[in-house]
């Protein structure tokens, strides 16, 4: 008796969670995404290189972490309080208007944050 067991790629892999009805929508108009449904495909979020969402209201800016070549980011004029931009680290133009840690993102060459919120800035090398 032979047993074949077939295992399916998990879907988690492949989707990322877009929670802030306002971020997919920036990413819709961007035609970065297609579909308002909470979810982007995280191909898509890896072609990406510049993400320019300023003023579209975005308030969780949850998933962006899956945008990992992106070199040029600008979230400016938005709701955001704080943003994790850890696992972005070819990030080399930053503009924001948030508390953040660019602590991991080492070859950051310009770092703009005007009309902005901002209550902290994290710059300290982790060991």
């Amino acid at each position: 008796m032979f047993v074949f067991l077939v295992r399916q790629k998990s879907t988690s892999v492949l989707i990322v969670e877009i929670p802030d009805i306002n971020f997919e929508n920036a990413l819709i108009k961007l035609n970065i995404d297609d579909v308002q449904d909470g979810n982007l495909l995280k191909a898509n979020a890896e072609k990406i290189t510049r993400l320019n969402i300023q003023n579209f209201n975005i308030s969780n800016l949850e998933g962006i972490e899956a945008f990992t070549n992106v070199v040029s980011l600008d979230f400016s004029n938005n709701q955001l309080k704080s943003i994790k931009i850890s696992k972005n680290t070819k990030i080399e133009f930053f503009v924001c208007n948030n508390s953040l840690d660019i602590s991991k993102n080492t070859i950051l060459e310009r770092l703009s944050c005007q009309n902005n919120k901002i209550q902290t800035i994290c710059m300290y090398k982790q060991p």
